[in-house]
């Protein structure tokens, strides 16, 4: 019986802790993402005094961008995501612009070992032209 009654409590808390988070991750505003960003960006690259306002204008108006596109399409399909590659692509040019040679170097490479993190974190999932591990 105390078996049970300690599942449940574990339950309940654990339900209830996903819940706070989901409720956390939804209330972020294009404000505070835009925040965010601006200062990893500026721990990652060392972003000039001139630079923050710049990169902050850009990356502000692609979230609204992109808040608006989240109400215009809330199921996600396949136009939504065309919409959402033009998005990313206009202010990743936009940012571009900005950035010095030294920065876009440290921030392709950045990019790439997120992307290699991302992979080695589902290494279940291939990509489509990857061979086949061989059985030993």
């Amino acid at each position: 019986m105390k078996k049970v009654i300690l599942s449940l409590a574990v339950a309940v808390i654990v339900s209830a802790n996903c819940v706070a988070q989901e409720q956390t991750r939804q209330m972020k505003t294009p404000e505070d993402r835009t925040e965010r960003q601006v200062e990893k960006m500026n721990k990652d690259l060392s972003l000039t005094d001139e630079q923050k306002p710049k990169v902050k204008e850009i990356v502000l108006k692609h979230e609204q961008a992109r808040e608006e596109l989240n109400k215009k399409y809330p199921e996600k399909n396949e136009a939504y995501r065309a919409e959402n590659k033009k998005l990313n692509e206009h202010a990743d040019e936009q940012i571009r612009a900005v950035l010095t040679k030294e920065q876009l170097e440290k921030r392709k490479q950045f990019r790439e070992d997120a992307m290699e993190k991302r992979k080695n974190a589902n290494p279940g999932k291939q990509e489509e032209n990857a061979p086949a591990p061989q059985p030993k």
